[in-house]
């Protein structure tokens, strides 16, 4: 038990990473919506400038640190779980993996267990990285022999 938790954590900075990054692209999209309103709203007042809200401010100040948190996640997670590591110790997940140019699997949004791309990156999706979690546990629990449910994972 404690081995599958120690494999989950190495998963779960990557899972953070992509958690954070689409946190992070949403945080851009409401401060460049922001901007545009409070442009328009400068223009249509004919002022120099418009004082952005606590909530703009707030938006701001998170986006800027959530950018370091997302790389040290990245860079954590490649270290513990770097590519070579995948291909030794992990072949099934390996093999089964989708190649980078390949065109997305077709889960849906928010589907979980989605096909997925090896390594993740910046690109994937919280659905490749649950499935990519789900079969390197599944491998992981075969392989060890552990009396554990995989149907359950």
């Amino acid at each position: 038990m404690v081995q599958i938790i120690a494999v989950r954590v190495n998963d779960s900075y990557q899972l953070h990473a992509i958690c954070h990054q689409r946190l992070y692209e949403n945080e851009l999209r409401y401060l460049r919506s922001c901007h545009k309103t409070f442009e328009k709203q400068r223009q249509k007042d004919n002022k120099n400038q418009i004082e952005p809200d606590d909530q703009f401010w707030r938006v701001w100040t998170e986006s800027t640190t959530r950018y370091s948190t997302i790389s040290k996640l990245w860079r954590v997670g490649q270290s513990k779980l770097s590519e070579l590591v995948l291909q030794e110790k992990f072949p099934i997940t390996w093999r089964n993996r989708e190649t980078w140019g390949a065109e997305r699997g077709t889960a849906e949004e928010g589907e979980f267990g989605a096909p997925y791309r090896l390594p993740l990156g910046i690109g994937s999706s919280v659905s490749e990285s649950i499935g990519f979690a789900e079969s390197i546990l599944k491998e992981f629990v075969i392989e060890r022999g552990i009396k554990y449910s995989v149907s359950e994972l």
